[in-house]
């Protein structure tokens, strides 16, 4: 009897151990995946400034390029500003286009983050 007293003892002991190593690794998923989910919070608020920030230049370029094409007569010529302002309206075209890229893709993550922490 005694002897299966020390064997129950010994399994309930290493269930104990395995129970404790399994919740001190939740633990840790939990605040890693919290600490994600800032991370990527962060993330996207400099995105989304990044992208204000390139919105007004653009704008500013955009506009100054459309009044060149709309001047009359002589005056409506193609010349190295123009293909500067073009060149200028299209890098910061690309610029905002990969900034709202990356956002996606860090709103995206950030969905399966706060997924993920729902699970645990």
């Amino acid at each position: 009897m005694r002897e299966q007293a020390d064997v129950v003892e010994t399994e309930f002991g290493r269930r104990t151990s395995e129970m404790s190593d399994a919740m001190q690794k939740m633990t840790n998923n939990n605040r890693e995946t919290l600490k994600a989910i800032a991370d990527n919070e962060n993330k996207i608020d400099m995105l989304r400034a990044s992208i204000r920030a390139k919105e007004a230049p653009l704008k500013v370029s955009q506009t100054r390029l459309n009044d060149r094409r709309a001047r009359p007569g002589i005056e409506s010529c193609h010349d190295p500003t123009q293909d500067h302002l073009v060149g200028e309206v299209y890098q910061l075209s690309q610029s905002v286009d990969n900034l709202t890229r990356e956002l996606r893709e860090a709103e995206s993550n950030l969905k399966k983050l706060r997924d993920d922490h729902q699970m645990l």
